[in-house]
């Protein structure tokens, strides 16, 4: 009786324990963050002309015009522009974090 229910139990931890590990491979961290700057990405770009952006952005190796032009082209845009723009930042710099520290590791083993 108690060999069956124990079973039944093994039975149902393995199988939550796979369900995770499937999980975890399917849905890394480096993808998860991936694919939520390119939807943030496709959220700026249904709100913004980016072609225009680019043609009216000036050269960018002036750097003082260039940040001028991008800080005054952020705050002149829909908050919700600013909060995807903002958003991706985040994801994008998450995304670097992890992809040195996975280099880092590569290095060490």
């Amino acid at each position: 009786m108690f060999e069956n229910r124990d079973n039944i139990l093994k039975k149902n931890i393995m199988r939550r324990v796979r369900f995770i590990y499937f999980l975890r491979r399917v849905f890394s961290a480096v993808s998860l963050k991936l694919a939520l700057a390119a939807v943030f990405l496709v959220g700026i770009a249904s709100f913004v002309s980016v072609r225009d952006v680019i043609m009216n952005m000036p050269d960018p190796w002036s750097v003082s015009e260039f940040l001028n032009f991008t800080f005054d082209a952020f705050i002149k845009t829909e908050t919700m522009v600013q909060i995807f723009a903002l958003a991706t930042f985040v994801f994008l710099c998450l995304l670097a974090r992890d992809l040195l520290k996975n280099l880092r590791v590569l290095r060490l083993a």
